[in-house]
């Protein structure tokens, strides 16, 4: 079904906490990869800071603040 090269990473409880705790803290527009923010936990993750940034944009569009 998908490609052998592509194999997805399921969120972990502790991940998704980690990832809504930096998303509480960053203004809509920082929300990127390029941000070094989420590069950071996104190594420590040892997750893209593309999926982290995806993660959080999850959450905006979650967000009725938004």
């Amino acid at each position: 079904m998908g490609d052998e090269g592509s194999l997805r990473k399921r969120w972990s409880e502790e991940e998704t906490v980690l990832a809504l705790y930096l998303y509480l803290q960053l203004p809509f527009g920082k929300l990127h990869s390029g941000n070094p923010e989420i590069q950071q936990l996104a190594a420590a993750l040892g997750r893209s800071s593309s999926s982290v940034a995806m993660k959080l944009c999850n959450f905006a569009s979650l967000d009725p603040k938004m």
